[in-house]
């Protein structure tokens, strides 16, 4: 994509135009990285790092904004504090990283997502003004355009929006056509932006998305195990013992507070319906991870802002140490003596460096056919 702007800049955005409104997997990601490229060169790791700097960065800095929107809606006096607790467990969250070191720019898709999150929740859906409602519509359809498996992150989205209406709704006294208006009234505006907007930028791309048997393509990718052996298998091998704890008690920990059940039980309803709808269609890889992570990530933060009014000094040092023991090992081959103990913490997938074995080998044949050159 670099080559080609830097030779036909205009043939390059009327591809990329084109791409967005027909392919399943269009352009659009490789456009904001290309563009560091054409600066620093095409090197590997220049595109990773272009990756790093345009998408992971602004992520963190997204998600950031949304925990510390929540926890101010929540009414949490201190929310200072989530400005280092976010990017801890998301820079310690291993499937962050490894489609990041493996060259996959999906990641830029939560960047939406975050800005999503941050305006629907910073304050109660019905003070939201008829503009905000539009913009989480238009984020959601350029959600769906950036990847097309973010499709599972907007439409649970979409899905529990009713459903988070009615939970204000049963807190209303009243239940008067003029109550049921205005608690309902934004999940409607951000419906019909999100149609509108999908339909308008790439009306190509949905009716080929409707027609299209992706069940039956992706069968190759999905394997024979039912949901409970699916879930087994992404927190075994992606999630681990450790982050699935946590995970857990985060969710018992948030549920169990008044001020932070609705937007725990809307995060983990979205990752609910995320996982059953994905694994119909075909089983997660690392990259897919990113579907769930928002809702990991946003949870676990707050727990922690949660928990540490009790002993921050304690919780967060414990928690920061045990969640260093379950990050090496994915990416580094031995650690030493924290080996033994990592195994039962670390989740099963690995990322080591690409390391050329065979060096040696080809070096001695080069030698070899040097000499008979000579």
């Amino acid at each position: 994509m670099a080559q080609m702007f830097r030779r036909a800049p205009l043939r390059a955005i009327t591809q990329l135009v084109y791409s967005i409104r027909h392919y399943d997997y269009n352009y659009l990601p490789a456009v904001p990285v290309a563009i560091p490229m054409l600066v620093f060169g095409k090197a590997r790791l220049v595109y990773v790092l272009s990756i790093v700097n345009v998408f992971a960065v602004p992520v963190a800095i997204g998600l950031t904004a949304a925990s510390k929107a929540i926890a101010k809606s929540a009414g949490y006096l201190q929310t200072k504090s989530l400005s280092f607790l976010v990017p801890l467990v998301l820079f310690l969250f291993p499937p962050f990283w490894v489609p990041i070191l493996r060259g996959y720019p999906d990641i830029g898709g939560l960047g939406f997502a975050s800005a999503v999150i941050l305006l629907y929740f910073r304050q109660p859906p019905q003070l939201l003004k008829t503009g905000e409602l539009i913009v989480c519509g238009v984020l959601l359809a350029l959600l769906v355009l950036f990847r097309r498996w973010y499709a599972f992150w907007a439409s649970s989205f979409i899905m529990l929006l009713p459903l988070d209406a009615a939970f204000y709704l049963w807190n209303e006294e009243s239940f008067d056509f003029e109550t049921c208006r205005k608690i309902f009234r934004p999940a409607a505006f951000i419906m019909m932006a999100f149609a509108i907007s999908l339909a308008g930028i790439a009306w190509p791309l949905v009716i080929h998305m409707i027609k299209t048997p992706y069940r039956d393509i992706y069968s190759a990718y999905r394997g024979s195990l039912n949901i409970v052996e699916s879930l087994q298998d992404v927190a075994r091998v992606y999630l681990g013992p450790f982050v699935c704890a946590a995970f857990v008690i985060s969710v018992i920990v948030l549920a169990a507070r008044r001020r932070t059940r609705r937007i725990c039980m809307f995060l983990f309803g979205q990752a609910v319906l995320i996982f059953i709808l994905f694994v119909w269609i075909q089983d997660f890889g690392w990259q897919h991870l990113f579907l769930l992570m928002p809702t990991i990530i946003i949870l676990v933060s707050l727990a922690l802002l949660e928990l540490a009014s009790l002993n921050s000094c304690i919780i967060v040092s414990v928690y920061s140490l045990v969640s260093i023991m379950a990050f090496v090992p994915v990416f580094w081959q031995s650690i030493g003596p924290l080996s033994r103990p990592s195994e039962y913490i670390a989740p099963l997938g690995r990322c080591f460096p690409l390391i050329l074995h065979d060096l040696p080998e080809i070096r001695r044949l080069l030698s070899v056919l040097q000499d008979y050159d000579a």
